[in-house]
């Protein structure tokens, strides 16, 4: 007998909901993965090193002179330290690539 459909719902979003983990491989930088994977991913990464890749809708936000993770925030309708943290804390500066969830807003 098979399981009901609101079992295979249930599996379904855990499965969402859960990160995924990587190794990281000879000559991989973080800037390669985030890219293959479309999500922020530490800086400080060296081959061998397991890291949690989150999961979830994504989009990326160059940002531009005088952009802040406060002003990006309140750009885009989500929290700043959620923002920060989702980004590994890294520093904001023109052009560098800011993960922004996708439940807070759309992309420009």
């Amino acid at each position: 007998m098979p399981f009901p459909a609101a079992y295979y719902i249930a599996m379904y979003e855990l499965k969402l909901a859960r990160p995924s983990f990587y190794r990281v491989k000879r000559g991989q930088t973080a800037k390669d993965i985030s890219a293959a994977f479309g999500c922020p991913v530490p800086e400080d990464v060296a081959e061998g090193d397991i890291i949690e890749l989150p999961r979830g809708n994504f989009f990326t936000y160059s940002a531009r002179v005088g952009d802040s993770y406060s002003s990006i925030a309140a750009k885009f309708g989500v929290g700043e330290a959620e923002l920060k943290e989702l980004n590994g804390g890294k520093p904001v500066y023109p052009t560098c690539r800011i993960c922004i969830p996708m439940a807070g807003g759309g992309a420009e």
